[in-house]
């Protein structure tokens, strides 16, 4: 079966999407000085406002 997440490419944030039945979440994960992994939740979307939400919200690379 297909991946249910999304490396986000040439986006700086949101790094990553997940795909939940017809939501879609959009995160990123970093590291505390420690090396303990956090995940910040930056939005959820229907799949049909998820696009539009990217497009508004998501930061390119630089």
């Amino acid at each position: 079966s297909k991946s249910r997440i999304k490396r986000l490419r040439e986006l700086q944030r949101p790094q990553y999407r997940s795909r939940i039945d017809d939501l879609r979440a959009f995160y990123d994960v970093s590291y505390t000085d420690d090396g303990d992994g956090v995940v910040e939740i930056l939005r959820i979307r229907e799949k049909s406002e998820a696009m539009e939400w990217l497009a508004e919200f998501g930061r390119r690379e630089e």
